[in-house]
């Protein structure tokens, strides 16, 4: 089961509405925070309309995924929530993006660098 996060970006870019004790909430705003400060998704989406669904927690890494909303201030089929980009966090250090096409994970710099999130 899938648990999602409505995604505020401010200051501290709170999480809203999850709370999960395995869940490092610190990790999870690094990824936020470096979405945020990279603009990758500049052009594509608002930050607005952005949520997190947690996907796999281990002892040294949590599975994230960055969702579209679809919502009233939100473009697209409010009965759909696609899926943009997947990340892997194993700590505030290490921050990994999942490259579906060849199946390998790459760090968030070469991410940024493809663009792959303007897409």
């Amino acid at each position: 089961m899938l648990k999602f996060i409505t995604v505020l970006f401010v200051a501290m870019l709170p999480i809203n509405g999850y709370s999960n004790d395995h869940m490092d909430l610190a990790t999870v705003n690094i990824l936020l925070e470096s979405i945020n400060k990279s603009k990758v998704y500049q052009g594509r989406i608002t930050t607005e309309c952005l949520t997190v669904a947690v996907e796999h927690t281990t002892a040294e890494y949590h599975d994230l995924t960055i969702r579209e909303k679809h919502a009233k201030n939100c473009n697209g089929d409010v009965s759909t929530n696609p899926v943009l980009d997947r990340f892997r966090l194993y700590s505030a250090t290490k921050i990994l993006w999942l490259d579906i096409v060849n199946n390998r994970y790459l760090s968030f710099d070469e991410f940024v660098k493809s663009g792959k999130g303007k897409k």
